[in-house]
C-alpha cells in the first residue's frame, strides 16, 4: 500500500483542484497543443506568407517598370536636345541605338507655313518626332516625344521654296 504521508498530498493536490489526476495515473487538464491544432496554426502562417511574398513580388515588378520608363525618359530627353541643336537634319528618318537595349528613331519634317499677306515668314518651323522603344520581357514599350522647332531660314531653304 501507499503510505500515509504520500496518499495526503495526492488528497490535498486534488482537493486543491490545481492537478486532479485521471484513474491511469495521467493528470486531468495537460496543458499543450492537439495535432490539429498545430496544423491549423501552420496552416495559416504558411497563407500570410505566401500572401506577404506575392505583395513583394508585386512591388518589385513595378519598380522594374518604372526604372525601365525612367531610363526611357531620360534617353529621350537626351536624344530631342541633340537633334533641336543639330542644324543638318531636315527631312531625314534617323534612328540608332543607345547601346543598353533601348533604341530610337527621329523624324524632322519642315512645316509649310502658309501666310495669307503672301509674306515670307523670316523663320523656318520643323516638326520633331522622337520614339525611344525598349524590351520589356516580351513585350515592346515605347515612349514618344514631339515638338516643334524655329531656325533662321539658310539660304539653301530659300531656294528649295521659291
Amino acid at each position: 500500500m501507499y503510505p500515509k504521508k504520500k496518499i495526503h498530498i495526492y488528497y490535498q493536490i486534488v482537493k486543491s483542484k490545481k492537478a486532479p489526476f485521471r484513474s491511469d495515473g495521467g493528470f486531468l487538464n495537460q496543458t499543450g497543443f492537439t495535432l490539429i491544432e498545430t496544423l491549423v496554426a501552420f496552416m495559416i502562417l504558411a497563407i500570410s506568407l505566401v500572401v506577404v511574398m506575392q505583395l513583394f513580388s508585386g512591388g518589385l515588378k513595378a519598380n522594374k517598370l518604372s526604372s525601365d520608363y525612367l531610363y526611357g525618359i531620360f534617353h529621350a530627353q537626351e536624344k530631342m536636345e541633340e537633334l533641336l541643336v543639330s542644324e543638318n537634319t531636315l527631312g531625314e528618318n534617323l534612328s540608332g541605338d543607345f547601346g543598353d537595349g533601348y533604341s530610337w528613331q527621329a523624324t524632322v519634317d519642315l512645316i509649310e507655313v502658309e501666310d495669307e499677306t503672301d509674306t515670307t515668314l523670316p523663320v523656318s518651323v520643323y516638326d520633331i518626332t522622337l520614339d525611344v522603344s525598349w524590351r520589356n520581357g516580351t513585350r515592346d514599350k515605347h515612349f514618344k516625344l514631339k515638338t516643334e522647332k524655329l531656325s533662321e531660314i539658310t539660304e539653301t531653304e530659300g531656294q528649295s521654296t521659291e
